[in-house]
């Protein structure tokens, strides 16, 4: 799995939306990938201190720029 392919999936991750075979190769990168674990662990931060501020979930317009950044591109 590319870091490209990661940043694209790393919601679908956290859905645990992915096929176990996605997953597999999704955290065996992480693994493997001290620049994607970082990527990751601050994305989780962000959510977490969004969360901290009194939202019950992330705003939805927060995780569908992440859902859909490559559209932007």
């Amino acid at each position: 799995m590319s870091c490209r392919e990661l940043v694209e999936l790393v919601t679908d991750y956290w859905d645990d939306a992915l096929s176990p075979e996605d997953r597999a190769r999704f955290e065996a990168h992480l693994a493997e990938c001290d620049a994607c674990a970082t990527y990751v662990e601050q994305m989780r931060a962000t959510v977490g201190v969004v969360e901290a501020a009194g939202a019950a979930d992330p705003p939805p317009a927060l995780m569908d720029a992440f859902r859909n950044w490559k559209r932007r591109l």
